[in-house]
Parts: C-alpha cells; sequence; structure tokens
C-alpha cells in the first residue's frame, strides 16, 4: 500500500534536506553506489521477504509481501530498477511495468542554476510545505532525531527517528538494515537477516513476460523543464 506521489516527494526531498543544510537535494550517490546485496525479511501488517542490490550506477530490489486488509488477504510481489537515465517498476503478480526517466539529474542541474536567493526559498519552503504534510498525515517523518546505534545482521547502523518511523543505516555505505513505521493505518516492519559486500548482478535484468508502459520524453527532462517545476517550491 502506497502512499500519494506528492507525499513520496516530500518524504524524499525533506530526508535529503535537512535542517539548515545547503547542499543539492536531487544529487544522489547514483554513480558511485557501493557494492552491496542485502536480505530482508518484514513484519506488521506486511509480511514476507525481500532482497535489494547496487553497484556503479545500478540499484534495484525485489519483494514478495502478503497483508490482509478489510478481511482480504493479498500478495503482491514487485520490482525495480534504478540507473542514471531510467527508473523500472514491474508488478510480478499482474505482469504489469513502467518505465520512466529518472528525473533527478535534470532537476540536480536546475537546481544548481538557482541563484542563491533561489535556492534558500526553495529551502524554506520545502521546510514549510513539510510541515504542513506533518500536520496533515501525523507521523510523517520529517522531524528526525538519533537514538544510538544497533547491530543488525552482523553490521553496525545508526538509529534514526523520524516522528513514528524508525530508521537503522549503515554508517559505511547508505544500506538500510533496518526501517519500521506506521502509515495509513498499515504497520510495516523491514530487518536485513543478511548483507553481502557483493553485487547481484542478474537483479538488473528486467523479469520476463512484463507488458511495459513507457514513458521515455526526455523532452521533458530537460533542465528547463525542471527550473519550471522546481518554482512551485521557490
Amino acid at each position: 500500500m502506497r502512499h500519494p506521489a506528492s507525499v513520496d516527494l516530500m518524504l524524499t526531498l525533506v530526508a535529503a534536506l535537512p535542517a539548515g543544510a545547503q547542499g543539492n537535494p536531487f544529487k544522489l550517490p547514483i554513480r558511485s553506489l557501493p557494492a552491496y546485496t542485502v536480505e530482508y525479511s518484514y513484519g506488521g501488517d506486511l509480511t514476507g521477504t525481500g532482497r535489494s542490490t547496487s553497484g556503479g550506477d545500478k540499484m534495484a530490489s525485489r519483494s514478495t509481501m502478503t497483508g490482509k486488509f478489510f478481511g482480504k488477504t493479498s500478495t503482491t510481489s514487485s520490482w525495480s530498477l534504478t540507473d542514471p537515465e531510467v527508473i523500472w517498476n514491474a508488478d510480478l503478480e499482474k505482469k504489469r511495468g513502467t518505465k520512466m526517466v529518472n528525473p533527478l539529474p535534470s532537476m540536480a542541474k536546475a537546481y544548481d542554476e538557482l541563484d542563491g536567493a533561489g535556492k534558500a526559498r526553495f529551502q524554506e519552503n520545502i521546510q514549510s510545505m513539510a510541515a504542513f504534510v506533518t500536520r496533515a498525515l501525523p507521523g510523517t517523518p520529517f522531524e528526525g532525531k538519533s537514538a544510538g546505534t544497533k547491530t543488525i545482521a552482523g553490521e553496525t547502523c545508526t538509529v534514526k527517528q523520524f516522528g513514528a518511523f524508525t530508521f537503522c543505516t549503515m554508517d559505511k555505505a547508505p544500506v538500510a538494515l533496518y526501517s519500521a513505521g506506521s502509515l495509513l493505518c498499515v504497520n510495516f516492519e523491514q530487518t536485513a537477516t543478511s548483507v553481502a559486500r557483493t553485487t547481484d548482478a542478474s537483479m538488473f535484468e528486467p523479469p520476463a513476460d512484463i507488458k511495459w508502459t513507457e514513458d521515455l520524453d526526455r523532452a521533458r527532462a530537460h533542465p528547463e523543464i525542471r527550473r519550471r517545476e522546481l518554482r512551485i517550491f521557490h
């Protein structure tokens, strides 16, 4: 069960842009990802297993989860792949998927081209919009605080609490070993069960028998278009 795309955008931007930060929130280390493969188990209202891998300029994940909603039990299986150019997402049960241009590179370039005042307004407005969403959706993870360290699957991670959410991320690499929380009446928990410092390149191959819907209009990813989108926030 997913929350609206607008909320996803807020979560991504504010998580990447701590209070007082002046960095480019769209510049992620997608071209220099460390080699990791992590196995996960899921608990809470959604139970199952997952696997994620990264290396070079790609990261992929695959999961199968079962949950009961409104008295009905259903299982979902999904696969995703992100590289500097394209974001792939597939529903393995329904055999449908989407391919879209990764907007982050062009948005990062557009952000860099803002002047100092424009960047300051962008950051202030993002924080204001985050506060608004937090009031509308209590527990949305915008205000974070450190909560010590843990050892999970033999690796040390730093615990961060964001409202009703808890994350534990490795200090050595951007690898989440634990996440838990509640949103829109759904409780979830993801825990790493094993960590390997290798890349499972087979996960970068798109699954077979998927009917893909493509949205690869690179003209709309042009920095000028992205600058117009950024004006929404500044």
